[in-house]
């Protein structure tokens, strides 16, 4: 974990966790008080979370595996994760697979302790996705469709408040000349 020295303007290592846990995305607060990130544990291959119990970065931490105690061998050949905190103890992670099936929406209800894996019928690619909460209360989702692979980018967001999303956007398409982008608009990731 790295922080800025803003005085020198320069990264500066923070701490290592020596871990099974390989972190894809930015991390939460959640309502709790607590810190989770979304990532993977590198030994069993699984989509998992890191929970820093005391809220900060510094404090003590634990991974929690997502996987079902009732599906412990669900195809995961690249877990990269995103997660969404909605709020009231819920969670929704994507996860892409990379097998048969695209993704896996794992939801939580009770910050992350435990999981439940939905399956679905959304055309999105095997492909690494990013998610999370605004300010305003609007979910959004940003992944690759399967139709268009990795040469467009799309966006999808909700009404403030609302955990569906209602409208949906093209990010990037095709060859972007003004950045010299080829098209591969993919392993996206998002601040506000």
């Amino acid at each position: 974990i790295f922080e800025l020295d803003e005085k020198n303007n320069v990264w500066k290592p923070f701490r290592t966790c020596k871990t099974h846990f390989l972190p894809n995305t930015n991390g939460a607060k959640m309502e709790n008080g607590k810190l989770i990130l979304a990532g993977r544990d590198t030994v069993k291959n699984q989509p998992a979370v890191m929970i820093f119990d005391e809220g900060k970065v510094d404090g003590k931490w634990r991974v929690v595996t997502m996987t079902p105690p009732d599906k412990p061998n669900l195809p995961q050949l690249c877990p990269e994760s995103s997660l969404t905190v909605n709020g009231k103890g819920e969670l929704t992670c994507y996860v892409r697979c990379g097998m048969m099936i695209a993704f896996w929406v794992y939801k939580s209800t009770d910050h992350g302790e435990t999981w439940q894996v939905y399956r679905h019928e959304i055309p999105v690619l095997k492909s690494k996705m990013n998610s999370g909460k605004l300010s305003d209360g609007r979910i959004y989702w940003i992944f690759n469709v399967r139709k268009f692979g990795r040469n467009r980018l799309f966006l999808a967001l909700s009404k403030p408040g609302e955990k569906v999303y209602s409208a949906f956007y093209t990010l990037r398409a095709d060859d972007d000349p003004a950045i010299n982008a080829k098209p591969q608009w993919s392993y996206p990731s998002s601040v506000e």
